[in-house]
C-alpha cells in the first residue's frame, strides 16, 4: 500500500470515529452507528448532525449516572441537586421519594 492510500485510510477511521462518538453523545446505539459509518461514511457523517438526540435514552443515562432523578409527582427528570421540581412545583426536601397528597 502507498502512503496516500494509509493516509485516506486515516483519515476514513477518524470520521467513523467522529460518527460513533456524535451517535453515543446522542443516545444513539454506536456499534451500530460505526458500522453504518464505516461503510456509508460520507452519508452517515451528514446523517449523524441532523439527527435529533434520543432524549429518553440521555435521560436513563443522566439518573443512572446520578446526574439527575426523576420527580416522584409528575416523573420528569430534573437535576440531583434540585430541592423543587420545576415542573409540577414537588418539593424533594419535605419527602424526597413521596409526592404530597
Amino acid at each position: 500500500m502507498g502512503t496516500i492510500t494509509v493516509g485516506w485510510l486515516l483519515i476514513l477511521f477518524i470520521i467513523v470515529g467522529i460518527v460513533t462518538y456524535v451517535a453515543d453523545k446522542k443516545g444513539k446505539v454506536a456499534p451500530l452507528w460505526f458500522i453504518y459509518a464505516l461503510f456509508l461514511t460520507p452519508i452517515a457523517f451528514i446523517h449523524v448532525l441532523l439527527t435529533s438526540p434520543n432524549v429518553r435514552e440521555l435521560e436513563q443515562r443522566a439518573i443512572e449516572s446520578g446526574k439527575s432523578k426523576k420527580c416522584p409527582k409528575c416523573a420528569e427528570v430534573v437535576r440531583k441537586e434540585a430541592n423543587v421540581c420545576r415542573f409540577c412545583g414537588h418539593d424533594f426536601t419535605r419527602n424526597p421519594n413521596m409526592p404530597p397528597s
